[in-house]
C-alpha cells in the first residue's frame, strides 16, 4: 500500500515539474487524439442509424406483405434483432461522449466541483473495468463462433460471428471512449462534447 502511494506521489511530482510548454503540448496531443476517436465514433453512430433505417424498411415490408399479400418474410425478425443489437452497441460510445447515458445526479447539488470530479474519475475507472470484461467476453464469443462455424437455429442459418463482431466493435470503441474520458478528466479537460455546437 505504501509503495503504491510512493509511485503515485512520484508521478504527481513528475507531472507538476513538467515545463508548462510540455504540459500544453501533451494536452494538445490528447485533444487531437480525442477528436480522432470522436470522428470514428460519429461514423459508427451513422452506421447504427443506417441499421435502424434498414430495420424500419424490413418491418414495413413485412407488414405490407402480410396485410395485402398474405405472406411474410422468414428473415425479418432474426435479421432485425441482429441489426438492433449491433446498432445499440455501435452507438454506445457516441452516447457516452455526448453525455447521453442516464446518470444519477443526486450529489450534483450537495458536493463541490472537485469532489464531483473525483467521483466521476472513480466511476469512469469502474466503467473501464466493466468494458474490459464485456469486450473480452464478446471477443471470445465472436472468435469461438467464427472458428466453430456456429449458425443460428432458424431456417436462415445465419453465421453468428457477423452480428457478434458488430457487438465486439461497439464494445471496443466504448472501452476506448471510457479510457479517453478518464484521460480528459485527469488533465482537467471537459470529458463530454455538446452535439448542438457540432
Amino acid at each position: 500500500m505504501r509503495m503504491g502511494r510512493l509511485i503515485i506521489l512520484k508521478f504527481a511530482i513528475l507531472f507538476i515539474n513538467l515545463p508548462r510548454k510540455k504540459v500544453c503540448y501533451m494536452k494538445d496531443k490528447i485533444i487531437s487524439l480525442a477528436k480522432f476517436l470522436d470522428n470514428i465514433t460519429f461514423k459508427l453512430n451513422g452506421l447504427s442509424s443506417i441499421f435502424i433505417g434498414i430495420i424500419t424498411v424490413f418491418i414495413l415490408a413485412e407488414i405490407i406483405a402480410r396485410k395485402f399479400f398474405n405472406f411474410g418474410f422468414l428473415f425479418v425478425l432474426e435479421v432485425s434483432s441482429y441489426l438492433l443489437a449491433a446498432s445499440w452497441f455501435l452507438s454506445a460510445s457516441y452516447t457516452l461522449r455526448t453525455n447521453g447515458h442516464v446518470r444519477v445526479n443526486v450529489f450534483a447539488n450537495i458536493l463541490n466541483e472537485h469532489t464531483l470530479r473525483i467521483l466521476d474519475i472513480l466511476a469512469t475507472i469502474f466503467g473501464i473495468i466493466l468494458c474490459v470484461i464485456f469486450f473480452r467476453a464478446v471477443y471470445i464469443l465472436t472468435i469461438d463462433s467464427y472458428f466453430f462455424h456456429k449458425t443460428s437455429f432458424s431456417p436462415l442459418r445465419a453465421p453468428l460471428y457477423i452480428p457478434q463482431a458488430f457487438v465486439a466493435i461497439g464494445m471496443f470503441f466504448m472501452l476506448l471512449q471510457m479510457i479517453m474520458r478518464l484521460i480528459l478528466l485527469l488533465v482537467n479537460e471537459k470529458p463530454d462534447i455538446d452535439i448542438k455546437k457540432k
